[in-house]
């Protein structure tokens, strides 16, 4: 089932209303991968709101991830539903998840 956190459990006046809806995909050792929906979408909406809960994506130290290691944001939209601003059409996009994705080496990884 779906879980939903919003903007609205914040104490702060200064936040806009958000919605993000998550599910447990599978666990993974002491990570866990999530399947995300966006009902709002503010700027660094996911990232803000799993930071908030206590839970940052790995690699995204910004809003608080270990920093021990560096590590590319372990995030990425896997699939996208968007009404054209022209057309008036849905469009529906996939992504395959990268090879690499899942694997969190040991040591610093390199960025492109």
């Amino acid at each position: 089932t779906l879980k939903m956190y919003s903007t609205d459990q914040l104490e702060t006046q200064d936040c806009k209303h958000a919605v993000t809806h998550y599910r447990v995909a599978q666990r993974i050792g002491h990570h866990t991968l999530l399947e995300i929906e966006l009902e709002t979408g503010r700027k660094n909406q996911i990232r803000v709101h799993l930071a908030e809960m206590g839970h940052p994506i790995i690699g995204d130290r910004r809003y608080g991830a270990d920093d021990k290691f560096e590590r590319q944001i372990r995030l990425c939209a896997f699939y996208l539903k968007v009404l054209h601003p022209v057309t008036k059409q849905w469009l529906e996009l996939k992504n395959p998840m990268p090879n690499n994705f899942l694997h969190l080496p040991a040591k610093d990884e390199r960025y492109k």
